[in-house]
């Protein structure tokens, strides 16, 4: 279990490296980019959020939401988010 959990991590920090990519975000295509990075992993759904509060979920069994505002989501997930905001795992 505890190394799956790692591998998920590191998953995770290798999308995030990609995502990070100076003004990739803002691309047109970009919801197709998290789309894509979703079917390559083990997890159901992905979601990005910029600064704005404002992101992308891409879901295995459903059409990729984009513009949803976090506010809009199950606490637990917006505590993630905001846990990722201010730097922590």
């Amino acid at each position: 279990m505890v190394q799956q959990i790692d591998n998920d991590y590191q998953i995770l920090e290798s999308f995030e490296s990609i995502f990070q990519m100076d003004g990739i975000a803002e691309d047109e295509e970009f919801p197709q980019l998290v789309e894509m990075a979703n079917q390559q992993n083990d997890f159901a759904t992905m979601m990005y959020f910029d600064s704005s509060r404002q992101g992308i979920i891409a879901n295995l069994y459903a059409k990729t939401i984009v513009d949803q505002p976090l506010d809009d989501i199950q606490k637990e997930i917006q505590d993630v988010v905001e846990d990722a905001f201010l730097g922590k795992k």
